[in-house]
């Protein structure tokens, strides 16, 4: 009766940590998940960041480009007309 009594107490205890033990380890997947979520987010922000800072540089250009453009246009009939 002893044994029977000491076992069932073991046996108990035995279930509670295994039980503690699959609460814990779901926390913890469950905590890795979200912050491997949030680096996979991070990643295809920065990716889109990235892109749209390209994008933005090339408008940039094209217009600076464009701007000096109609300068030399403009310098260019103004020195015509003080020749002229």
């Amino acid at each position: 009766e002893t044994i029977d009594r000491l076992t069932g107490a073991i046996a108990r205890k035995l279930q509670k940590a295994h039980d503690t033990f699959d609460i814990e380890n779901a926390k913890i997947l469950k905590r890795e998940q979200k912050i491997t979520d949030r680096f996979a987010h991070h990643i295809q922000r920065s990716a889109q960041l990235f892109e749209d800072e390209r994008a933005t540089r090339v408008a940039k250009f094209l217009t600076l480009d464009e701007d000096c453009r109609d300068t030399e246009r403009h310098d260019d009939r103004a020195e015509e007309r003080h020749i002229a």
